[in-house]
């Protein structure tokens, strides 16, 4: 299994690439200064995880839902725009809307597998 990480595509699209528990264990740090300057705003997508696939598996708990608020106070992320989304999780053409849109991160597992999968070849290049 690879490492869990981040990536990060032209126009401030961020995806995840891997499987985590949960939100202490979200691999933001690397790229949280990326993450940070997004201006005006960063739409965080949270509130379900991914299978293997990035296809809805399972919604946050109430306490997951939780600590993702303090997550992001506590590391000062004045510029974010908390998204809560649920099952289903995004449709495809709510994901073709968010990457024509940028400035955006997708948090479930494996995000990055469903978003290039949706996008086909019109995912941005990697930054």
């Amino acid at each position: 299994m690879g490492m869990d990480k981040i990536v990060q595509y032209q126009g401030n699209i961020f995806t995840h690439d891997g499987q985590c528990p949960g939100p202490d264990q979200f691999p933001f740090k690397p790229v949280i200064s990326a993450l940070k300057a997004v201006k005006p705003k960063l739409t965080v997508i949270y509130g379900y995880h991914g299978d293997k696939s990035g296809n809805w598996i399972r919604n946050f708990t109430i306490n997951e839902r939780k600590r993702v608020v303090e997550i992001i106070k506590e590391q000062k992320f004045t510029n974010a725009e908390l998204e809560l989304r649920v099952q289903p999780g995004l449709c495809d053409m709510e994901i073709r809307n968010e990457v024509a849109r940028r400035n955006v991160l997708f948090t479930w597992c494996d995000s990055d597998k469903r978003v290039k999968k949706v996008m086909g070849g019109k995912m941005p290049k990697k930054v």
